[in-house]
């Protein structure tokens, strides 16, 4: 498994397919743990109403009109959302239509030193995770959700997480960047 900065070389390489305007953003937090490379992740609250209620996911959230880009909203939701304070990005993954609501969501890649403490926000983030990288892209991981008991979508599963739509969306996309897939 390569380490975060060899991710991050990859990372940097990459030429982003964006949008000139996102709805939403996302943060890809990459931290060097003591197994490697890891990513933070959150588990959503869970609460009536919310399509995501208790999924797992990147921080992030809607793009305000304060913030000066959608690079500036991953940051400022991550550092809400978990109380992790993150620098400049690295770089951007594509940019990612929301399959149930017309949105573009685009996602910012960042790197902290080592894996910070965090700090879940309780009127969001029901816990926050660094999961390792060599977990999430094992094919071993690679398994099936069916949402509502009907339709199966593609999911990755690390111990008693489970990571699917858009989220895994992501991380398929981010294995692909890197290398990993």
């Amino acid at each position: 498994m390569p380490d975060v900065a060899t991710l991050s070389e990859r990372i940097l390489l990459h030429q982003p397919k964006a949008a000139t305007q996102a709805w939403a953003a996302t943060a890809l937090v990459l931290g060097e743990g003591p197994v490697g490379p890891s990513v933070l992740m959150i588990r959503r609250l869970s609460r009536d109403g919310d399509p995501w209620s208790g999924d797992m996911a990147l921080p992030g959230g809607k793009v305000d009109q304060t913030d000066s880009s959608v690079e500036a909203a991953a940051a400022r939701e991550t550092a809400e959302e978990v109380g992790v304070h993150v620098g400049t990005p690295l770089n951007r993954l594509d940019d990612l239509e929301s399959n149930r609501f017309t949105s573009r969501i685009a996602t910012a890649v960042f790197t902290v030193d080592g894996t910070p403490r965090l700090t879940p926000e309780p009127g969001e983030v029901a816990e926050a995770v660094w999961l390792p990288v060599a977990d999430l892209a094992d094919p071993t991981s690679r398994t099936w959700h069916r949402y509502g008991g009907i339709v199966p979508f593609r999911s990755i599963t690390v111990g008693d997480y489970m990571i699917w739509g858009l989220t895994h969306r992501i991380l398929t996309h981010f294995f692909s960047v890197t290398g990993l897939d």
